[in-house]
């Protein structure tokens, strides 16, 4: 019997943590960037239309490179989201091996001065992509927006 209420303890504070999570986020007290109304689709598409690559092109399993150059395949996804870079990595080798291209990631920040959610994720980004030898780069949204935004100048290309 003893066993059965300890059982049931777990069980609870269990769900009162997972609770807690899931409500105030992971607990580090870091700023957490908020997410612009529109989504990581949108970016992909205009810096696409920039590299003369085609946007959101879909393989043979139905995946989707977020942008396929003549050159690259390309990861695009938020900085500030806590496992994004390293789905980003995981998913731009694949797209690269499929389409017999080279990887990239491109890591977009909401603001001029990354958060320090985004700071931290662009430096984890980094140093795994600088041991196999994948670009990232950094974008801000506010400045792909920009008219006279060049990529190019614009992006800073982090080995």
């Amino acid at each position: 019997m003893k066993t059965f209420i300890a059982q049931i303890c777990v069980f609870v504070l269990f769900g009162i943590c997972s609770l807690l999570y899931l409500s105030f986020g992971n607990g580090y007290g870091q700023d957490k960037p908020v997410e612009p109304v529109l989504g990581e689709t949108y970016y992909s598409t205009i810096l696409a239309k920039q590299l003369n690559g085609v946007p959101e092109f879909r393989l043979f399993d139905q995946s989707r490179v977020d942008i396929l150059t003549r050159d690259l395949a390309l990861e695009v996804d938020w900085a500030g989201k806590s496992l994004k870079w390293s789905e980003a990595i995981g998913q731009t080798l694949y797209y690269a091996r499929v389409t017999n291209r080279k990887p990239g990631v491109i890591l977009l920040t909401t603001s001029t001065t990354p958060s320090l959610a985004e700071q931290r994720n662009i430096h984890r980004c980094l140093v795994a992509c600088s041991a196999i030898n994948i670009p990232v780069w950094i974008a801000n949204v506010q400045d792909i927006e920009k008219e006279n935004f060049d990529l190019f100048t614009t992006l800073r290309n982090l080995p």
